[in-house]
């Protein structure tokens, strides 16, 4: 039996004010697009910035998070003068859906180099849609699977072309995010974990 650990984000009131460079930020009527994360390689945030170079005009970028790749990324984002990329630190598990819930997309990415990775059902899907953001990633079966079932977002290896995608279609996958919601959520897992552990 497989059982989903679905990770609903807390909605906590948060004083922006405590973060006003990036409350201002926010404030730019452009699409913002989110990543929420370890700042690893793998998790690709550098195709993100390369995305928010050619989008300008469409878009923005809020990073949240630290890792190693936190300084080559800076400088990728210097090097090009990009000022629609913001950074934040990492903020606690409690204050992640206030902050969130004010961006518009939310970004993953998770290669196919192993078959974790390639079968995965990410908690950051269920993060991002308690946020009620529409979401792009690469071509993961994982994300490819949730995102079509459920018109919730749009997988593409050319993060520009599943950006453009998700505009073109927020509003319905902003409507998805419902019923995506009502069929994956903890109590239903919870109830179907203990009618597993029942009939053993």
């Amino acid at each position: 039996e497989v059982i989903n650990n679905i990770s609903i984000l807390p909605q906590e009131h948060i004083d922006f004010t405590d973060n006003h460079e990036v409350d201002l930020f926010l404030s730019n009527q452009k699409k913002t697009v989110v990543y929420c994360g370890a700042l690893m390689y793998a998790r690709r945030p550098d195709l993100l910035i390369d995305a928010a170079e050619r989008l300008q005009e469409k878009i923005q970028v809020l990073i949240i998070g630290n890792g190693d790749e936190k300084a080559n990324l800076k400088q990728r984002v210097m090097d090009r003068g990009l000022n629609n990329v913001k950074f934040m630190d990492s903020i606690p598990y409690k204050s992640i859906y206030g902050w969130i819930s004010r961006c518009d997309i939310g970004y993953l990415y998770y290669d196919n180099s192993n078959l974790n990775n390639s079968n995965c059902a990410p908690n950051k899907i269920f993060e991002y849609a308690s946020a009620g953001l529409p979401m792009v990633g690469n071509e993961n079966p994982g994300l490819t699977d949730y995102f079509s079932r459920y018109s919730i977002g749009e997988a593409n290896d050319d993060i520009v072309k599943a950006i453009n995608g998700v505009i073109e279609k927020y509003d319905i996958y902003k409507r998805s995010m419902g019923k995506f919601l009502n069929d994956f959520s903890w109590e239903k897992e919870k109830k179907r974990l203990l009618d597993a552990v029942d009939s053993v």
